[in-house]
């Protein structure tokens, strides 16, 4: 799986006994960062220390530093699935 980690708690709807599970789900924002930088490192250290995804993503850099192209609804991507006891 790749990309931010999060653990979902689902509670199954329907008929019969009903059973709690931990589903393990990532998701997936895929896009691109055109950024203005010394070097691959600095431009990476902007990358890493100058944007947050909230609601939207957000910027610390300067508009003429930064420029970005994402898709605003991720890929969910579910790993295992574990039922509590």
């Amino acid at each position: 799986m790749v990309g931010s980690d999060s653990t979902s708690h689902y509670h199954i709807n329907g008929g019969g006994k009903q059973e709690k599970y931990i589903v393990e789900t990532k998701f997936v924002f895929k896009g691109f960062f055109e950024v203005s930088a010394e070097s691959k490192e600095d431009a990476r250290e902007k990358i890493m220390n100058g944007l947050v995804i909230g609601s939207d993503i957000h910027s610390s850099l300067c508009d003429d530093e930064i420029n970005w192209d994402f898709n605003v609804h991720p890929t969910k991507v579910i790993g295992r699935i574990k039922q509590l006891k």
